[in-house]
């Protein structure tokens, strides 16, 4: 499953902010995932509204969502779980949350 990366970027501490995506992706690719970080998204570049419409067309072409901690108190996390909502993409919040492939296909094949 491809799994975007949401995380507070803007006002914190980029070297912290790029362990997190590192650590985040690292993760679910040991889950079995295909990981979207905003970090490869985005141009450095690019100013925020640019970064964000890009931040939501990866999300959207995306199968599930984990929100990282902090997410709650950034404009943008917010902005991507309420597109998440909007089309009907899981939202886990926090890594430990994001099933293992191989018990997300058994529950779908359960349940189709």
């Amino acid at each position: 499953m491809k799994v975007y990366i949401s995380l507070p970027i803007t006002g914190q501490d980029p070297d912290e902010v790029e362990a997190q995506a590192t650590f985040a992706a690292g993760v679910l690719e040991k889950k079995g995932h295909t990981a979207v970080s905003p970090l490869e998204i985005c141009d450095p570049d690019w100013d925020y509204i640019t970064c964000m419409g890009a931040c939501i067309q990866h999300l959207l072409r995306c199968d599930a969502m984990v929100v990282l901690e902090g997410w709650s108190c950034s404009k943008g996390c917010r902005l991507e779980a309420e597109a998440a909502d909007i089309y009907g993409l899981p939202m886990y919040k926090g890594l430990d949350k994001v099933p293992e492939n191989n018990a997300l296909w058994y529950q779908i094949s359960k349940e189709g």
